[in-house]
């Protein structure tokens, strides 16, 4: 995340393939060379991260070791810099506890619906999350370009990072719902050679093709919001979603729709999170008014 916010992506790009090779390596060596079974993976996995965390602090001390010692004794003497950064981190740890909230409440009720249903509802959910992290790489961009132009206060310039990233975000997620809504049967057999999950699956597959255009609002909001610091807003949009929206739709539709109500309440809460974001954004993110030209 540091990383990012310095517009550095090539740092955790190569962090993350150094960790991921290194685990498959370990996992590899541990299970097949030595016989260990779910232990050594979870030892390859420990070592992995340790191992990707030391590497990460190389890369830092470095590239910015100059830069590092100027702002830590800067950081310690500015108290309400210490303090920003701490409500910072709560929202965002707020935030990412209602999100893990809603998605392990999903997989909970979806197995109270059978293991066919549970093994089609995680594919379908599956393919949303790809879509997610194509969408992402325009919402980390948003988080960098808007956190710089924020704090240097050049609004046309915000203006412009939150239009682009909007145009290529959602187009990615158009895209997506379309060679979804052609290629359903194909991709999901990709997943799946089980006759009655890909039937079930298909039932539910009107959610998933609609899943990627109207998620990307939220997704890029998120990287504008934390770009520019406004994390209590995307704070009380996640809760507003998860309590005011998406628990509400499930307990009420679940009676009469069944496994259709969680998709619904997951499909409204996207949709919840993308339009409190908009509605707070001519607040906190500079006075934007996305239809004015730039």
């Amino acid at each position: 995340g540091w990383f990012l916010g310095m517009q550095n992506a090539r740092y955790p790009m190569i962090v993350t393939i150094f960790l991921n090779s290194l685990n498959i390596g370990l996992d590899v060596l541990f299970v097949y060379g030595m016989g260990m079974t779910v232990d050594g993976v979870a030892l390859g996995t420990l070592i992995a991260r340790y191992a990707g965390v030391t590497l990460a602090v190389i890369l830092l001390i470095y590239k910015y070791r100059s830069w590092l010692s100027g702002y830590i004794h800067d950081l310690l003497l500015e108290l309400e810099a210490i303090k920003n950064f701490f409500s910072v981190n709560r929202d965002i740890f707020i935030r990412t506890l209602c999100l893990i909230f809603t998605f392990s409440f999903f997989t909970a009720k979806s197995a109270e619906f059978g293991n066919v249903v549970l093994a089609a509802n995680s594919i379908l959910l599956q393919l949303w999350m790809m879509v997610s992290y194509g969408i992402d790489g325009f919402a980390y961009a948003a988080e960098s370009l808007i956190g710089r132009y924020t704090g240097s206060n050049q609004q046309k310039r915000v203006k412009l990072a939150v239009k682009y990233c909007f145009i290529w975000g959602t187009g990615i997620g158009v895209a997506a719902s379309l060679t979804y809504a052609i290629f359903d049967v194909q991709i999901l057999q990709i997943f799946t050679n089980q006759q009655d999950v890909i039937d079930t699956a298909m039932v539910y597959f009107l959610w998933t093709i609609a899943g990627p255009t109207v998620s990307s609002f939220s997704y890029i909001w998120d990287g504008i919001f934390i770009g520019a610091t406004a994390t209590g807003p995307m704070r009380d949009s996640m809760i507003i979603a998860t309590l005011v929206v998406f628990l509400p739709a499930y307990a009420i539709g679940v009676h009469y729709f069944g496994n259709h109500a969680l998709w619904l309440g997951m499909t409204l809460f996207m949709l919840a999170r993308g339009a409190t974001l908009t509605f707070f954004a001519p607040k906190h993110i500079l006075k934007i008014n996305l239809f004015s030209s730039a």
